[in-house]
């Protein structure tokens, strides 16, 4: 055997004995050390207006603008949410809107850190004012015989109107109070401007009026008085049709022949 073909052999063996050896005295990495994520509170709330909802839950009208306020925890990884495919590596605002047919909506983020996972959820549910009106009463004045005002006549109608939804108004809102003569036309006497209306609020009007009747007669005058809301229609609401109150029962003005 040559000496070339020996000295290759020898080569072979030695590099197999590495091989096989070294293995035996080769150490694992050490595991990296992360801290732990410190602690802290994932909080996600609602507001509307820059008035932040109670509770987690709000009822706003369609196309409302809402917003949407989260907190990351400092040295967190991020947030995971229902309204972003991506993930919220910080603190934010997000605003938007929910039409009428979405009924409602519920936000949910989820943030986590090393040891630590919080959840947090708000609930907007979406839902039409409704302005309703009472039918216009006496505050002030003297009644004879249940029904009959003597000249002369001052006296004080009270009348109110009312929102009687959770959801509040933010738009302004026009109040008549009209008055009717026996059975003819009505007249607007009192006109008044709501800046908004909140939710299952109300607010009460008074009116101070005096009439005589215009013809000496032993019946009187009869005159009736109702009370419309949002008569041009600039409130969406949920029912169209409760808009102005019934007339009141007529009160008679005149030197009445009992």
């Amino acid at each position: 055997m040559s000496h070339y073909v020996k000295t290759f052999q020898r080569s072979v063996l030695v590099l197999l004995a590495v091989v096989l050896v070294v293995p035996v005295f080769a150490h694992a990495a050490e595991f990296a050390v992360f801290p732990v994520a410190p602690k802290g509170k994932v909080t996600l709330t609602v507001s509307v207006g820059g008035v932040t909802a109670k509770a987690g839950s709000v009822t706003i009208p369609p196309n409302t603008e809402v917003a949407l306020n989260w907190t990351v925890p400092s040295g967190w990884k991020g947030c995971w949410s229902s309204w972003d495919s991506l993930p919220l590596l910080t603190s934010g605002t997000i605003t938007g809107t929910l039409p009428a047919e979405a009924k409602g909506r519920s936000f949910v983020l989820t943030c986590v850190g090393v040891g630590q996972a919080q959840t947090a959820s708000v609930q907007v549910t979406v839902s039409k004012p409704n302005l309703t009106t009472a039918t216009p009463t006496l505050a002030q004045g003297t009644l004879v015989s249940g029904k009959y005002l003597l000249e002369p006549s001052p006296f004080i109608l009270k009348y109110k109107v009312t929102n009687s939804t959770k959801v509040a108004v933010a738009s302004l809102i026009r109040v008549n109070l009209e008055k009717r003569k026996d059975t003819g036309a009505s007249e607007e006497i009192d006109n008044q401007l709501l800046a908004g209306l909140p939710a299952s609020g109300s607010k009460e009007f008074t009116f101070n009026d005096t009439l005589r009747t215009e013809a000496s007669n032993d019946r009187g005058d009869q005159y009736s008085y109702r009370v419309c809301v949002d008569v041009e229609k600039k409130v969406d609401e949920s029912s169209e049709t409760d808009n102005c109150s019934p007339f009141t029962k007529h009160f008679i003005f005149g030197n009445i022949k009992k």
